[in-house]
């Protein structure tokens, strides 16, 4: 059975909280106190036309675009399609919705996180859930076009799976601008490498790609290269921000620290190597190989550097997350052993195994920061009782 209590707040307080007794209350316990809000309702229709409103105009953009060239059959995939027009509306028009939303939420402060984000980060996030969108919709469209090939709709019909399609994209956006946490962009995060990296093998498939090296997705020779490119310059990114939002956070709660001052320039150091390696790919010889090499050599230093001084930069780090560092640092040591002095790992192996072995060990260190920053939310019934008297009461009923 769920605990109840009973807050008694002095009446000011109440007054400035804008507590209404008549009216539901959330109280949120997390490491930093006890937040005391009103429930508002009052975002729900105004969200429902913010996703309703653009997927209608883009509809009308998307009917006048082929009436004017006089398509009145459109095909479900390939060129003049619902699925070029949803690449084009149905990704910039929920970046548009994105955007307005997330200037709301940030201006009057309806999201705690959204609030603690600097403007400086903003692209980085918009960039990285528009991308996010564009590979879910490049990924179902592949699909219905494997199940429906040469599927094709009148005009009036492929309207409506088109209105269909955009107003589930806004309704994702919306939902994550006012959802929006540190964990969820650790999940984008991990949906970006993971579905970036698995649509580039997939594409190359039939190239082998695997014979020749991991690299090799990201090169002139390889097909829909700019998927791994810019997966790993997202993924850099988006480690970015969040190293930027956590470290703010991290500062208010423990003030000035060499340490953490350390922990976030090392951070931040592997997540611009990542960038980097995006960047500058790995296209045969000359100056641009050696970059990109020596961004990945960097890489592998920089996260070596981390599990090791970890112990050191985190306070009161728990034994199990040393020990899983450690287990992980071996792991990438004997990997090099077994590539670079024995030659039992091909280098299609030593690349996937390093980078898994490296991208696993940095998402649980930002998952603890997480942890150790924000700490876990719990949420519980109350009821406010507010007295005249200069005095804060919380009990169990």
């Amino acid at each position: 059975m769920e605990d109840k209590f009973q807050v008694t707040i002095p009446k000011d307080i109440a007054e400035k909280l804008n507590l209404n007794l008549k009216q539901p209350v959330t109280a949120t316990l997390t490491d930093d106190g006890l937040t005391i809000k009103p429930t508002s309702k009052e975002s729900e229709p105004h969200s429902i036309l913010l996703f309703l409103i653009p997927s209608i105009l883009a509809t009308i953009l998307f009917f006048i675009r082929f009436s004017v060239v006089k398509m009145y059959h459109v095909y479900l995939t390939g060129n003049n399609s619902i699925e070029n027009m949803m690449f084009l509306l149905g990704t910039s028009i929920p970046m548009i919705v994105f955007t307005v939303l997330f200037i709301q939420q940030k201006r009057y402060r309806k999201n705690d996180t959204v609030s603690k984000i600097s403007w400086r980060n903003f692209p980085t996030l918009l960039i990285g859930f528009a991308s996010m969108l564009f590979l879910i919709n490049l990924g179902v469209f592949q699909l219905l076009g494997a199940l429906f090939t040469g599927a094709s709709f009148d005009l009036f019909t492929a309207s409506i799976l088109f209105f269909i399609f955009n107003a589930i994209s806004n309704y994702l956006m919306i939902t994550i601008v006012e959802n929006i946490t540190p964990r969820m962009i650790i999940t984008l995060l991990i949906s970006v490498i993971i579905g970036g990296m698995t649509l580039a093998m997939l594409s190359n498939q039939k190239l082998g790609w695997w014979h020749r090296n991991f690299s090799f997705l990201g090169t002139v020779d390889a097909k829909y290269s700019w998927v791994f490119n810019l997966t790993l310059i997202l993924s850099g990114l988006l480690m970015i921000a969040l190293v930027d939002y956590l470290f703010v956070a991290i500062h208010e709660a423990h003030h000035k620290n060499i340490r953490f001052d350390i922990l976030r320039v090392l951070l931040t150091l592997t997540a611009i190597s990542f960038c980097a390696i995006g960047f500058l790919p790995n296209n045969g010889k000359g100056t641009l190989h050696q970059l990109h090499v020596q961004s990945a050599h960097f890489l592998v230093l920089f996260i070596i550097a981390l599990i090791i001084s970890i112990r050191w930069l985190i306070p009161d780090i728990r034994q199990d997350f040393i020990q899983a560092s450690y287990l992980i640092g071996t792991g990438l040591v004997a990997s090099v052993i077994l590539f670079q002095f024995v030659g039992y790992f091909s280098l299609t192996t030593f690349e996937l195994l390093s980078a898994s072995l490296s991208i696993g060990w940095l998402l649980l260190l930002l998952q603890y920061l997480i942890k150790f920053t924000i700490g876990k939310e719990v949420k519980f019934e109350i009821s406010i009782r507010v007295e005249e008297e200069k005095r804060f009461d919380i009990k169990k009923i």
